[in-house]
């Protein structure tokens, strides 16, 4: 069962997330080099899987081969870059907005987007529960959450787990973070399986590709 937050406290006043232009210099696909492009949304696809393995742990030192004939460019920025990877559900505390590479989507306290899953039901339980979904996708908790400046409170509520506990939602879908996404408010996993999806600031899902 699902219900509107009845106590959203507003956050202090800070300015939203940005990326860090250090952080982000040459993470995207040259457009010159389809067949690079492909393959790496093929690893980031694999990655994102809701369902097979743990979490990916994707190095700086990952390479796609070409069967060019000319030295293969390096595409290891277009490949989720996966920092220490926390699979432990944990409270959102403050909803804030980052800018992101997909445009102003949500993110919890620690900087980290904040996903729907389109196999769940607005308005109904989670459904990515089982051990190898949630080690991957850990739910976004909601003991007491407060909003910044610009999100949209009346579009957040909360949904009851099996456990008990209270996971956030967006529009009546339950909310998960990825686990091997950096704190950086960038959705390594944005369109994963064509089911995970970041969230805009008034609630909706923001379906742009990176």
């Amino acid at each position: 069962m699902s219900r509107d937050l009845p106590h959203v406290r507003p956050a202090p006043e800070t300015p939203a997330r940005r990326r860090t232009t250090g952080r982000t210099t040459g993470r995207t696909i040259r457009r010159g080099s389809l067949p690079l492009a492909a393959a790496a949304l093929l690893l980031i696809g694999a990655g994102c899987s809701s369902d097979e393995g743990a979490a990916p742990t994707t190095t700086g030192d990952a390479r796609v081969s070409s069967t060019s004939t000319s030295p293969p460019e390096s595409v290891v920025d277009t490949v989720p870059a996966a920092g220490p990877v926390d699979a432990t559900p944990v409270d959102v505390g403050t909803v804030t907005i980052a800018e992101s590479g997909v445009g102003p989507i949500l993110v919890d306290s620690r900087g980290k987007a904040l996903y729907v899953f389109l196999e769940d039901t607005a308005g109904a339980a989670p459904t990515c529960v089982d051990p190898a979904c949630a080690e991957k996708w850990p739910a976004a908790l909601a003991d007491e959450v407060s909003v910044a400046e610009g999100v949209d409170a009346a579009a957040l509520g909360t949904v009851e787990r099996a456990d008990g506990t209270r996971q956030l939602t967006a529009g009546g879908m339950p909310l998960y973070t990825m686990a091997a996404d950096l704190t950086d408010g960038e959705p390594s996993c944005q369109g994963g399986e064509d089911v995970w999806w970041a969230v805009a600031p008034d609630g909706t899902i923001n379906r742009t590709l990176p």
